[in-house]
């Protein structure tokens, strides 16, 4: 039997008595350092300072941290789960799952998480191009948007005691980990001046009449509105589609007039004829469509009609158009105040609805409606006036929309509110000051009228003009302040 070496004899004994040799104790030294460096880095991950001192962009000078790129991430992907928040299955949004493992659905390209790091990316040019060229200027915040910071803190403080955290802690949860107070405070501010500056510069854009007459001119099929009836004829069953076309023909032959086409539907359609059913207002221009291009046509007049093939072989619907009229719109815009008192189904304890003897749902109706009146009885006898209807909407209004302002809504057009109240609104005779209920599906609302504004067309013209101005402004706030990403620092986000 070969005996071993001496000094594989030497290392042996020493392994028996468990003695490390000077390799090994390298070894194990390196490992004791490492695991230290480990622990440290938690802990300095933990504290924010990677996210507090890595750059993620610069815009001029500014430097905007991993830290606040978070904050803004999360604002972001807030405001986008409030607007959404009944269509996330719809649009393969699981807020439960890793944002880096789900596909975009406004773009395949890219996933949730990528989607929601390139919005804050151009959130933040627009606010740093703004907030930079503002202390430029020596721009300070406004008075209104200091109040406004001091009520957002004091509702996080709220907002956190209520759910029994502390502020950090609630901050945390709301916009990624590591954002103090002081930090929210300093972050908010910035996007405060760069908001009060942007208001600023466009209410400072002004235009003479002869200016926004020359854009409408040269726009019109911009700011125009449509006005027609149609009717379709489709091939019914085991019909040819010559004949279907022949029916057509026939209904626009007799149509001479508006009228004389209206008559002739009514002889078709007999007791069920509304003619509002035929109507179809405020059609907007789409150059890749045929009607809407014949329906826009500078030459087209009050009374043409035409027929228009849409789909194809049994799908084929023959659409018999008259043309009534194509405009601006020369109504005034409105603001109101408003306290809505909204109708809700009655529920017993578990939850379940209420049913009467025939099986019908029970509301609230007559109770909503009788405290409607009981808070517009209060409104007239504290001064019936404007600012006595704002004073009672925080205590009252179910239209968390409004409550923080007042009620209030401005310059808004006649496409905005529900059809009960934009037909009080534009009633012919309404003056400023009338107050009065009005019932809508949503349920009873005390509506103050404060008054009409710009014109509908105009006012488009207008905001036309400024977002074209501003657009040019902005390409030059971009030669003026350099735009940079540093992006290994993005794995701080998140």
């Amino acid at each position: 039997m070969s005996k071993k070496p001496a000094a594989e004899k030497r290392i042996a004994s020493k392994n028996k008595d468990t003695v490390w040799s000077p390799v090994v104790k390298i070894v194990a030294a390196v490992c004791a350092v490492i695991l230290v460096a480990a622990i440290v880095l938690a802990i300095v991950a933990q504290c924010g300072v990677f996210r507090r001192n890595t750059v993620v962009m610069k815009v001029g000078d500014s430097e905007i941290s991993a830290l606040e790129f978070n904050y803004g991430y999360y604002t972001t992907l807030n405001d986008f789960y409030y607007n959404y928040y009944y269509y996330l299955s719809y649009i393969g949004f699981n807020p439960s799952m890793p944002l880096k493992s789900q596909t975009c659905y406004f773009d395949s390209s890219k996933t949730w998480f990528e989607y929601f790091v390139d919005q804050t990316k151009a959130q933040y040019e627009e606010v740093y191009l703004l907030y930079n060229k503002a202390l430029s200027q020596q721009f300070a915040l406004t008075e209104e948007s200091k109040a406004d910071l001091d009520q957002a803190v004091a509702d996080i403080q709220k907002a956190a005691k209520e759910n029994k955290m502390s502020v950090n802690e609630y901050l945390a949860a709301m916009y990624g980990k590591n954002i103090t107070l002081d930090d929210y405070i300093e972050f908010s501010t910035r996007r405060l001046i760069s908001s009060d500056f942007y208001n600023a510069y466009m209410d400072g854009l002004k235009y003479e009449d002869a200016d926004i007459e020359k854009y409408y001119s040269e726009n019109k099929t911009t700011f125009d509105f449509a006005d027609y009836y149609l009717y379709k004829v489709e091939i019914e069953k085991d019909e040819k589609e010559v004949d279907a076309s022949a029916r057509a023909d026939a209904i626009k032959n007799a149509a001479t007039s508006v009228d004389a086409f209206l008559a002739k539907i009514k002889e078709l359609e007999g007791d069920t004829f509304t003619a509002s059913d035929y109507l179809k207002e405020n059609g907007a221009y789409n150059k890749d469509d045929e009607m809407s291009k014949w329906l826009f046509d500078a030459e087209r007049k009050e009374g043409d009609v035409k027929i228009f093939e849409d789909g194809k072989d049994d799908d084929k619907v023959f659409n018999v158009v008259v043309f009534l009229k194509c405009a601006r719109k020369e109504y005034q815009l409105a603001s109101m105040r408003h306290i809505l008192f909204q109708v809700n189904n009655k529920t017993d304890d578990k939850g379940n609805p209420i049913k009467d003897k025939d099986g019908k749902i029970e509301t609230d109706d007559a109770e909503q409606k009788a405290e409607a009146e009981k808070i517009f009885q209060q409104w007239k006898d504290n001064g019936a006036n404007e600012d006595a209807l704002a004073a009672l909407v925080e205590k009252n209004s179910d239209d968390t929309g409004s409550i923080e302002n007042g009620g209030l809504y401005e310059d808004f057009d006649q496409d905005t509110m529900v059809e009960e109240i934009t037909d009080w609104l534009w009633k012919e005779g309404r003056k400023e000051g009338d107050c009065e209920i009005v019932k809508t599906e949503y349920g009873y609302h005390i509506v103050y009228f404060k008054g009409y504004g710009e014109i509908k067309w105009k006012s488009d013209v207008i905001a036309t003009l400024k977002s074209n101005d501003y657009k040019k402004y902005q390409e030059g706030l971009k030669s003026e302040f350099e735009i940079t990403y540093n992006e290994k620092g993005f794995s701080q986000v998140g």
